[in-house]
């Protein structure tokens, strides 16, 4: 050890002054020297490592290969050749060499050598070391020692050579206490509550007085939500409002009751796989739902499930292991211990989850989970499904006890025992779209009326009620005035459609202005959906509601019909389709003015264009009221009815008889009504419990799939690599 000892006696310090107390660490002190200096020759980057060895593993340091023997001696470091390199003189030998213009300062080579000396203990990255609590020796007769903390911080301030600062005064102590633990200054009978206090704990009744406080958690919790970047929007494209706040009151409350960490964790990163998950703990996987996402359509689905694993990825690293994990989302990390492979085996858990790729633009993209605020709501909540389904069980059995009485009723029944389909209260227009011939068809405006198309009519047989016309760009009906609502009036509109087979985009029902910001409202052809719109200014002062599921059925009738409560809200929008509410998701809820336009009420398109082209429409009917769902189902069912109670009963369907037998229960059957209206009633209770209670953002697993992701390459999400299972 004369090389060490020589360096040491030379009066040279030591790391700066003072020398580092106690062992070296190779965390501390070692490996910022080598990293600096040496990992860019010797380090995690193959495409720069020299001689094949790195020196930011272990096994660089004392792996014997069969081209040369260890390079530390634990104990000895004039027997250890990095050492010996780093000591030499020898232009040709010593590192670094000086052509990379690094050169280890005297008292960093001292340490390399203090540290080989006392064993050379190598440390992994320090995120993966147990945390070790500290030997305290504490001064029983200080009087200044409270508690092992303050034995801590005295013995820093010794070997510093610092002595403390005198107690502040009790005024200053309560409000650095109060800024410290709550996040905000303290109030004025607190302050004097502390100040006269004459306890001997007078200070630590003040901290339980603070950390017993609500203010405690929220403070906390910032600190949480910004690691887990929350926000209260999408981040991208409109960047509308998303309902994430469940999310950060459940962190709030879980700082408040002293949650131990490792349920804080599991909650958050797998709450939703829990056996029957409670919904606090479904909320609390919010945590996975904070990151930015879009419903911009030029993006790529597949890129942006990409993009939402990744950041999972990374936030998870970040937050949970310490790690920036983000440099191997292209590559083998070149400062943290991983690789390609441990990034995409770990988002592999982050991309086996139902969230899609686009976001609707809305406040409850799926997966989400509606969360009741009062104790009433909750219990209703919980309890209003197990209703529904017992008398779901007993429509299905009174439906069998009806039986009998049916097949006496239909044997004598005629077309006409259909019965009125709707209240005719409020009917503003309607047009049966039945002529079969010419260019002009009749319809009920509050007096028989003509109306023209606009070019010649192309008329089919097989419509829905009788011959039906083919829209067609300069074959279609302008009603006129009619249907001239406002935002705030009760209004329902509908028909039997029949959708071409292009899936395309084009107005069914329309009395929207094109040239004035799309104002007005519509029926519209959404792709494989039927979408609403109602429109004072597009998209800023709107409401939007889209079917899913693929609503839309080419070629085929179906029953299309709108209702709308005058809510202003898209919550107050149904679109029925064959007599049945569909699904459906917001994508636009920002309506504020009025939706009042000059243009005529057209069938087949808007103002101007976004022509139904090559479908059919029949029977169309606006009203000036919400027409409830009973009346809806009545108007879907009555015209089909009266043609199959004309068919010889011998001749019809099981379809026709079938639905005979529903609308002998809909109409004739007192009980089936009776349950019929409970379900309703049911279901608006718990339609009024999600209307005023928020809808938060959670995550759920697929359960039908393993967890697998692909390495990509260089991180782009359609260069596949090696499928990898999660990890």
């Amino acid at each position: 050890m004369a090389g060490l000892a020589a360096l040491l006696s030379s009066g040279a310090p030591v790391f700066g002054a003072p020398t580092p107390a106690g062992p070296v660490r190779f965390n501390r002190d070692i490996r910022p020297v080598l990293s600096e200096n040496c990992f860019h020759c010797h380090g995690p980057d193959s495409a720069s490592r020299k001689a094949d060895l790195r020196l930011d593993l272990e096994q660089g340091f004392f792996e014997k290969t069969a081209d040369r023997d260890a390079t530390i001696v634990k104990g000895n470091p004039d027997a250890s050749p990095l050492y010996q390199r780093i000591m030499t003189t020898d232009v040709d030998d010593v590192m670094p060499p000086p052509e990379s213009h690094n050169q280890l300062e005297p008292e960093e080579k001292a340490l390399i050598g203090r540290w080989i000396a006392e064993g050379a203990a190598w440390q992994p990255h320090w995120s993966f070391l147990k945390p070790e609590r500290p030997a305290i020796a504490e001064k029983k007769d200080d009087i200044r020692v409270r508690n092992p903390i303050d034995a801590l911080v005295l013995a820093k301030l010794a070997e510093q050579g610092l002595s403390p600062a005198p107690e502040a005064e009790r005024r200053t102590l309560a409000r650095r206490l109060s800024l410290d633990l709550t996040g905000v200054t303290p109030a004025p009978d607190a302050v004097e509550a502390f100040v006269n206090d004459g306890s001997p704990d007078f200070y630590e009744r003040y901290i339980k007085t603070l950390m017993d406080s609500p203010r405690w958690g929220e403070h906390r919790a910032r600190y949480w939500l910004d690691a887990a970047r929350y926000g209260d929007t999408h981040g991208l494209h409109f960047d509308n409002y998303r309902e994430m706040w469940p999310y950060r009151d459940w962190v709030i409350r879980a700082f408040n009751a002293n949650m131990p960490f490792d349920k804080f964790t599991v909650e958050q990163l797998a709450g939703d796989l829990l056996p029957n998950p409670s919904m606090d703990q479904l909320v609390a996987t919010g945590f996975q739902r904070c990151n930015i996402t879009t419903n911009e359509g030029g993006t790529i689905v597949e890129e942006n499930l990409a993009n939402y694993a990744r950041d999972r990825v990374e936030t998870t690293s970040w937050v949970f292991l310490g790690l920036t994990a983000n440099c191997a989302v292209c590559h083998d990390h070149k400062f943290d211990p991983i690789t390609a492979k441990d990034f995409y085996s770990m988002a592999a858990f982050f991309r086996n989850t139902t969230q899609p790729g686009l976001d609707g633009n809305v406040k409850d993209s799926t997966p989400s989970i509606v969360v009741p605020q009062t104790e009433e709501d909750i219990a209703r909540w919980a309890a209003i499904p197990g209703e529904i389904t017992g008398k779901q069980t007993a429509l299905a059995q009174r439906r069998q006890e009806a039986a009998p009485e049916f097949e006496r009723w239909i044997a004598e029944a005629k077309a006409e025992d259909a019965g009125q389909d709707a209240d005719p209260a409020g009917l503003v227009a309607q047009a049966p779209l039945t002529e079969g011939a010419g260019d002009e068809i009749n319809a009920l405006c509050g007096a028989p009326m003509k109306f023209k198309a606009t070019g010649p009519v192309l008329w089919k047989p097989d419509g829905k009620i009788g011959p039906a016309p083919v829209i067609q760009a300069k074959a279609n009906f302008d009603l006129g005035n009619q249907g001239d609502f406002e935002k705030d009036q009760p209004f329902s509109y509908g028909a039997w459609v029949k959708a071409p087979g292009n899936n395309g985009f084009a107005g069914i029902i329309a009395r929207m202005d094109e040239g004035a910001a799309y104002r007005g409202w519509d029926l519209w052809l959404n792709g494989a959906e039927f979408a609403v719109h109602f429109v004072n200014t597009w998209p800023e002062n709107a409401m939007k509601i889209v079917t899913q599921q693929s609503a839309v059925k080419p070629g085929q009738w179906q029953h299309v019909f709108v209702s709308y409560d005058g809510s202003g809200k898209a919550g107050g929008l149904k679109i029925h389709v064959d007599g049945v509410p569909a699904q459906a998701r917001v994508e636009v809820d920002n309506l504020r003015d009025t939706i009042r336009t000059t243009v005529p009420l057209r069938i087949g398109q808007r103002s101007n264009g976004s022509v139904f082209e090559g479908g059919s429409v029949q029977d169309l009917r606006v009203y000036s009221r919400r027409l409830p769902e009973e009346e809806v189902r009545r108007i879907f069912q009555s015209g089909p009815l009266r043609s199959m109670l004309a068919v010889d009963p011998d001749k019809r369907t099981p379809e026709q008889k079938e639905a005979l037998f529903t609308h002998y229960l809909t109409t004739q059957d007192a009980t089936w009504t009776a349950l019929q209206r409970n379900i309703s009633d049911l279901e608006g209770e718990r339609a009024g419990i999600r209307e005023r209670s928020p809808v938060t953002h959670i995550q759920t697993e697929k359960m039908d799939s393993a967890p697998v992701a692909n390495i990509l390459t260089r991180g782009n999400y359609d260069q596949l690599g090696e499928k990898v299972e999660a990890a």
